[in-house]
Formats: C-alpha cells, structure tokens, sequence
C-alpha cells in the first residue's frame, strides 16, 4: 500500500556565512490524516566530528522540544492547519531561528516504510533498536572523539582531517596530534559481510600505508590505526588474518582495536595535558 506524504528537511545552519549547513531532521506530514511526525536523529556525534566548536547537549534537548511541539499541532491541527490559520513549519520551530531552518515541503508517494524513506537524507536517523547500527569509519572516529573531548583543552591541541601528499599521491588522515612524534590517526572499518570486501579493504590500506613508509620516516611520525571488527561471525576469520597482514607490515605504526580506543584515548589526553606541543 502506498502512502501519501509531503515532507520537509531540517537543517542545521552551523555557519551561513562559509554555508555550513547539514540535515538534522525531517517533518513528514501523512496527506490522509494530516498528521505530522518529526524525526530526528538518535547521535549527533557527526557534529562533533565535523565541527570542533560544536556542544550536542543544546541542540538535542532544543531538538527534542520541537518533537513537543509537533505533538502540540496534531492536538491543534483540524483548528490551525485545515483552515490554514498557520504554516506546520512555523508553529514546531519559531521564525527567528538562526540556527534551525526547515526546507520546503515536497510531495512524495511512499510504497515502503516511511521510516526507510527518510533515512537517506539524515544520517544516524534511527537508534540501534530499529537499525543494525555498522561500525564504520564514522562510527571509530567519533567514539575517539567522544573520548577525548571529555578533557575541554583537546581541540587545541589536535587536528581533524588533514591530507598527507608523497610521490603525487594524497591520504586522507582523521585526526593529528604531537607527542614528539606526529601521531596521524586513521579508522579503518573491516565492519563487512563479505570476506570480498574485507580482502578489499586490507590491500588498500596497505597500498597506502606502504606507499607513505618513507613519508613516515621522513617526518618522524607514526600512524595510530583504529581498527573495527567485523559483526558478522563468517568474516571473522578474514579479519583476523588482515590483523596479522597489517601487524606484519614494516611502517611506523600502533594498531588500536575498537576496544582500546577509549585506552588510547586516555593514554593521548595524559600526554596532551602536559605536554608543550
């Protein structure tokens, strides 16, 4: 059974100036029963990843709200909306708003779940109980991150995505930080369920890791790994052997297990604190 809908992106404008500006929710109205529903995601994290001057706490209690208020329009909504007294939008979020900004509302007819629909446009949309939740690159990066920020002087003292070059070609680093040598930090997903994509993976990253041995030396640094494991027991196996793959590979290097990042993050914090990089 197809559904009606007409919905609306929510955007979170970080900086209008330099157009920052990423999707933090989205309004669904059902055609139907003009109902209207607010959804919006169960992590902000990426914000934290992508912005450095960003605090979470805000804007989810503030997002939170506007889920009440949407509530408050279903109550109200054959007096206010039917006989278009109020715009849906303008009644869940105040028009002054310079942080918040809904898009218009645009037709759709849904044949899936709604919920499926919507996904696409906001990351991290759902929580773990209604979506199997993978542990890829964004999700290591932003459990280290999580647990450095609990030390404020952090962000002064770390840099986020910076790019290497060596021999005309470029690597992507999540995270660099000094400690007499310069730690470049990368996450590598191994998440997959497919031994294919696994095997994929390690002979990339050790194409790259390879190529940038003699950067490496060079410039007296070292590359901290952050590995995730796969969820699914059949690629187990071919996990454990990109493991040994990458501990066997002769480049200045520490590997950091998905369960160690928060040691690893510690560890890092203890030194930054004191140190005068």
């Amino acid at each position: 059974m197809k559904t009606k809908i007409n919905y609306s992106i929510l955007k979170y404008i970080h900086s209008r100036v330099s157009n920052e500006i990423l999707n933090v929710g989205v309004l669904v109205e059902k055609v139907d029963s003009r109902e209207f529903e607010l959804f919006i995601p169960s992590d902000l994290s990426r914000l934290s990843i992508l912005y450095s001057d960003f605090r979470p706490g805000f804007l989810k209690t503030y997002l939170t709200s506007l889920k009440q208020k949407t509530d408050e329009l279903n109550a109200q909504k054959f007096q206010l909306i039917i006989e278009d007294q109020v715009d849906p939008r303008s009644f869940i979020l105040r028009p002054d708003d310079t942080s918040l900004e809904f898009g218009e509302f645009k037709p759709a007819l849904v044949s899936d779940s709604i919920q499926r629909f919507i996904t696409g446009f906001v990351p991290n949309l759902f929580s773990e109980t209604s979506r199997e939740e993978r542990h890829d690159e964004v999700y290591l990066k932003s459990r280290l991150f999580r647990s450095l920020s609990q030390w404020r002087g952090i962000e002064n003292k770390i840099k986020k995505d910076q790019e290497i070059e060596f021999n005309h070609l470029s690597f992507k680093i999540d995270f660099e930080w000094q400690n007499g040598t310069t730690n470049l930090v990368k996450a590598i997903s191994f998440d997959y369920k497919d031994s294919g994509q696994i095997n994929n993976k390690i002979a990339q990253s050790v194409g790259y890791l390879n190529h940038f041995r003699e950067f490496a030396e060079q410039r007296n640094s070292r590359f901290d790994l952050l590995l995730a494991r796969p969820t699914e027991k059949s690629t187990f196996k071919d996990y454990d052997r990109a493991l040994d793959i990458l501990s066997d590979l002769k480049v200045n290097k520490e590997i950091i297990e998905e369960n160690r990042i928060e040691q690893y993050a510690d560890r890092t914090i203890a030194y930054l604190r004191d140190s005068d990089f």
